[in-house]
């Protein structure tokens, strides 16, 4: 995130535009960019109803061209993996899709290629994947959070007979930091479930420790969700 401070008034912001954005970009010296800063933002504009009008602004890269969606600028060590999920699935579903359901597929897509090939959030491979949308309602950008996705693991007993076992991963943010609440189960003789794991782990934003939170005022984290994957 951009925060900008401009001179001649320093006890408040005046409202910002994109000139100021461009002459803040222009005046970073490339020669001292800490490895190779990549910047993407979005500056919006105003809302009307369904219409958000916003001026996208890049730094160190360029857009890339992706049916469907027009123009992507992604940054940082996931950027190629990213772009080429994205070529996978229409997330429009057609161009009918909301905000936030193009933005829990896409989330949910992302989620599940970590968890799939072994390469998880949890090991900060490309510093994890995350979304964000416009809030109408709040008017601003949101992460996109409290997503449930599922999995079952297969075992087979017999010949034409297996078992399915359920496995539970739940993304929400709690005070910028990325909550992963995690369980599986295994089936017991009466033909219920029994947790077999139980986990609550928290994945700081960059350049903040973990031990700067604590743990004690999160409260309880259940498997409500807002979406599921």
């Amino acid at each position: 995130m951009i925060s900008l401070r401009l001179a001649g008034e320093p006890e408040r912001f005046r409202e910002l535009d994109f000139k100021n954005i461009e002459a803040e970009l222009d005046a970073i010296n490339c020669d001292h960019a800490i490895n190779e800063v990549q910047l993407v933002g979005l500056l919006v504009r105003d809302v009307h109803g369904t219409t958000v009008e916003a001026t996208r602004f890049s730094w160190g890269i360029n857009g890339v061209e992706v049916p469907r969606l027009g123009p992507v600028h992604a940054a940082g060590s996931g950027r190629e993996a990213f772009l080429a999920l994205l070529n996978k699935a229409d997330f429009t579903n057609s161009g009918t899709g909301s905000e936030f359901q193009v933005a829990h597929a896409l989330l949910g897509a992302l989620t599940n290629e970590e968890y799939r090939t072994g390469a998880k959030i949890l090991n900060r491979w490309g510093g994890g994947f995350e979304a964000v949308t416009y809030s109408r309602e709040a008017r601003r950008l949101q992460k996109v959070g409290d997503i449930l996705h599922t999995f079952w693991r297969i075992e087979k007993e017999s010949a034409g007979r297996v078992e399915f076992f359920p496995m539970f991963y739940k993304t929400s943010y709690w005070n910028d930091a990325l909550i992963i609440r995690s369980a599986s189960f295994d089936r017991i003789a009466s033909g219920g479930y029994t947790p077999r794991t139980n986990d609550l782990d928290l994945v700081p934003p960059f350049l903040t420790d973990s031990e700067a939170y604590d743990l004690s005022e999160l409260g309880s984290v259940d498997f409500s969700y807002r979406a599921i994957c």
